[in-house]
């Protein structure tokens, strides 16, 4: 198993084009079965392996990132990243695990497994607060990896360095820096626009200090359009690089815990446990639970807004995404029940029997909104597939 997962990491390295491609191709394939077996649950299969897959090549890439570029001490918390990469990954496959505890086990195993997610969601979302002071974050972002900054413009397959260097494009400088990273004598790794010294192990520093240069620039036109070229895709890889670096050395740091902050965050990580707990005793469609689930996240956004001038960047764009998600709750239950499907119905009618295509784009509204009334986590998580 281990020599497999190696063996794919290096493939995966060697061409960022071909793990685009096979991303793309998950989720196309989840587009294209459904329609022609007519199971409509294997859209939801392929979207989640779609994401899985996203995920784990984001953290593979920035391990092999982190590796070719310098050597450094990893001194965050291992238990802090083991819990964000566990919320990340609950995050791809909680739909699929609701859908297959209905299928074995009828809907009282399926409110089970949805009780089950969300506690082991609260409780790593709580350990976090309370020893990391991590609030108001997406742990997707935390393992994000911009692709676009760091692949090769001129072959489309390479992992650009935080020079600029490419690994398809520069074979031989890139195989010197990994001799010189084993040996640990960095004297013989010369720069080949300047020639000066390169010293993996103050990269940083070195960069800042001689400027950005690669052996791209070999290849520029006489106008040197080609060497501009190659310092923008350089500053864009150290830009990406530096991102990784403070990740793998710090973690995921968070703005001050306030007061406020710390109110949201301890009625954000209850809200899903307490609604459905509401649910299970006075049923799904019970209006004592939508309120109630309604009314604390209306506290949230309150508590948070306080604090929104002392918030990261990240954590503000995060607020401002779960202010806009307030909206569904009129796609949720009981109002869903009540008032807005019929609406949905009408406009459904409407896109068949006037819209161009209308038959296909009709079935699949048609199609999510029958999901949506059968499927906790599509209808109360922070996302619409």
């Amino acid at each position: 198993m281990e020599s497999f997962i190696n063996a794919y990491q290096s493939r995966i390295n060697g061409d960022l084009g071909l793990v685009g491609l096979l991303e793309r191709a998950v989720m196309l394939t989840g587009h294209i079965i459904p329609g022609v077996v007519g199971i409509d649950d294997l859209s939801y299969l392929f979207s989640s392996l779609s994401r899985l897959l996203r995920h784990t090549h984001d953290v593979l890439l920035s391990n092999a990132s982190i590796t070719h570029t310098r050597e450094h001490t990893d001194s965050v918390d291992s238990l802090q990243m083991k819990l964000i990469h566990l919320l990340a990954v609950l995050e791809d496959v909680d739909i699929i695990a609701e859908l297959m505890a209905r299928r074995i086990g009828g809907s009282m195993f399926q409110y089970k497994m949805i009780l089950l997610i969300e506690l082991i969601r609260a409780a790593s979302r709580l350990l976090l607060l309370l020893k990391h002071g991590n609030h108001t974050f997406d742990p997707k972002i935390v393992f994000f990896l911009d692709r676009e900054k760091l692949v090769c413009q001129d072959c489309a397959k390479g992992q650009l360095l935080v020079d600029g260097i490419c690994p398809i494009c520069d074979p031989e400088l890139f195989q010197r820096s990994q001799e010189c990273a084993k040996t640990g004598d960095f004297s013989q790794l010369l720069c080949p626009t300047c020639g000066d010294a390169v010293d993996l192990k103050t990269l940083w520093s070195w960069v800042e200090e001689h400027g950005l240069h690669s052996k791209i620039s070999f290849y520029a036109t006489p106008e040197e359009v080609g060497a501009n070229m190659s310092s923008v895709q350089a500053e864009k890889a150290a830009s990406a690089y530096t991102t990784l670096q403070q990740r793998r050395t710090k973690g995921l740091v968070s703005s001050r815990l306030s007061l406020p902050i710390f109110a949201a965050e301890i009625l954000d990580i209850v809200r899903p446990v307490v609604h459905l707990c509401l649910q299970g005793f006075l049923g799904k469609k019970s209006w004592v639970a939508y309120n109630c689930s309604l009314l604390m996240d209306l506290a949230i956004m309150y508590f948070r807004a306080i604090s929104f001038s002392n918030l990261h960047p990240r954590e503000k764009r995060q607020h401002q995404r779960r202010a806009m998600q307030l909206l569904k709750y009129f796609l949720r239950s009981p109002v869903l029940d009540d008032y807005t499907m019929k609406y949905l119905i009408a406009i459904i009618h409407f896109v068949r029997n006037y819209v161009p295509l209308g038959g296909i784009i009709s079935s699949s509204m048609q199609s999510q909104l029958q999901a949506m009334t059968s499927l906790y986590t599509l209808q109360w998580s922070d996302r619409i597939l």
